[in-house]
């Protein structure tokens, strides 16, 4: 409620796995006014999450589950949705220490930090897939 009253816009993530991909977060999304709900499967990173992965992962069937249980709000262009192949390759992200990173192969690379070659530099040893990252609705308009 203090998100809406201070006319902030709320965009909430989620992470579908094995221990709520049968619940509903119909009610919840639309109490909370939400403006952008991505909802993402799983993914299992290398280095990352091997420990306790298998204890969480879902099918792809388990995955369109879930989404056909919220239909709606994917008709209504709040919940965008991205499967494992759809995630790999196509986020731009910088770490604490101020690296490019990505996980196209299945476990993080780092690129040289920001601040010992600039962001031009850093970005270029990534080689990011732009048309992916378009594809899966990375660029959106809060307007």
């Amino acid at each position: 409620n203090l998100i809406n009253e201070h006319g902030f816009k709320l965009k909430i993530n989620t992470v579908v796995h094995q221990f709520n991909y049968e619940e509903s977060f119909l009610d919840f999304i639309s109490m909370s006014k939400t403006e952008r709900w991505k909802v993402f499967q799983v993914l299992p990173i290398k280095g990352e999450n091997d420990k306790y992965i298998e204890q969480f992962k879902i099918t792809d069937h388990e995955f369109n589950q879930f989404l056909s249980n919220h239909q709606t709000l994917i008709d209504s262009g709040i919940l965008v949705p991205e499967s494992n192949s759809q995630m790999v390759d196509s986020y731009v992200m910088i770490d604490p220490v101020g690296r490019f990173y990505t996980n196209k192969k299945g476990y993080q690379e780092y690129s040289k930090s920001i601040l010992e070659v600039g962001v031009y530099e850093a970005y270029k040893e990534m080689d990011y897939n732009i048309p992916k990252f378009l594809a899966r609705n990375g660029m959106y308009d809060w307007d």
